[in-house]
Order: C-alpha cells, then structure tokens, then sequence
C-alpha cells in the first residue's frame, strides 16, 4: 500500500483537541520548505503556534492564520529555527482565504499538489471531536469520485485520511495561506 508515499513523518496531538494547531504547522512548514528549500523544526514551532493562537477542534484555521501573523507583527522577538540550528526565521502568512467549496478545493488542491498544502476542516465520527484539521496534500479521482489525501495529526492512528463530499471525512472548509520569510538571524560561532 503506497498511501503513504510523498507524506511527511506523523505528528500527534495527544488527546488535546489541538488540530488545528498542528495542521497549521505542518502547512506552514512543508510551504517553506516547498517555497525556500528551509527546514524549520516544527516541534518548536508547534509549541509556539498552541501558546500563541487558538487551535481547539479544527473550527478557525482562518482565525489563527489571522491570530499568527497579529502575533508576530507585534512581537519583532518571533523567530523559529531551522533544524540545524543555525539560523532563526521570522515568517507571517499571505493571502489567507477561506474555501467553503468542496469543488474549488479540490482544483486548487490539484493545481498546487507537491507544491502547496491547504489546512483543511473535516467531519469525522470520533466521539466529543466531530471537526478536525487536517493538511490536504494530494487531490485525485476514484471511480470518477473526487476525493483528497490528508495527513491527520493522531500519530500513527489513521495517519491518512481520505476527505471526501460527505460521510466520514467529509469536507467542512480549508484555509489557503502563502508563507513568507520576512526575516532570518544567523546563529554566531558556538562558544
């Protein structure tokens, strides 16, 4: 089975119903590498996206882009590493956009794939979690059936989910967002 080829290493959320916190940071950090070739630690960045902006039940991806990028204009101090730990990056978002068109999504999906992921809001069936954030990576037909690839954030517990019109994964909505890198600190020799 090669669902998983082309996707990143898994990321879990625990049992905190922070989605889409996660599934902001693995679109932020696979849209800079794909846009700047430059890695940043999403662990560090995950961290600082919980403290930094809601993330509860897959609800606002549009709220906390808006939050992230208010955060970062008003603290110049915002920077993330990269994983070598040799430069510190400070980045916003741009061109945020909600999508509430299953069709419109799966176009823009198509026309970035490998190149641009989407944050992506989906009705599942897990009890007290009916919304969920996911990162919509891949868009493709199946028996003439649009559906997306998404990468979930519970670890290796349904590390892929199919989004699709209705049932479960259901499309909800999806954030479109363009990172930029607006500023970059060198690290100084090691002491």
């Amino acid at each position: 089975d090669d669902e998983l080829v082309g996707t990143a290493a898994p990321m879990d959320q625990g049992r905190f119903g922070t989605c889409c916190g996660y599934a902001f940071t693995r679109c932020l950090v696979e849209n800079i590498v794909n846009k700047y070739q430059v890695h940043l630690n999403r662990d560090e960045l995950v961290g600082s996206i919980k403290l930094l902006c809601p993330c509860w039940n897959g609800s606002k991806p549009q709220a906390m882009a808006e939050q992230f990028n208010e955060k970062i204009a008003q603290n110049k101090g915002f920077f993330f590493a990269d994983l070598a730990q040799n430069r510190r990056y400070r980045v916003r978002v741009d061109k945020i956009r909600t999508i509430t068109s299953f069709d419109e999504c799966w176009d823009i999906v198509k026309k970035f794939q490998g190149v641009l992921r989407l944050v992506g809001s989906i009705r599942t069936r897990e009890h007290r979690h009916t919304r969920h954030a996911v990162m919509l990576d891949h868009a493709f037909q199946e028996k003439a059936k649009k559906m997306m690839r998404s990468q979930n954030s519970w670890g290796t517990k349904d590390p892929v989910i199919y989004v699709k019109r209705d049932g479960d994964g259901m499309f909800m909505g999806a954030l479109f967002m363009d990172p930029e890198i607006i500023e970059v600190r060198e690290a100084k020799d090691r002491q």
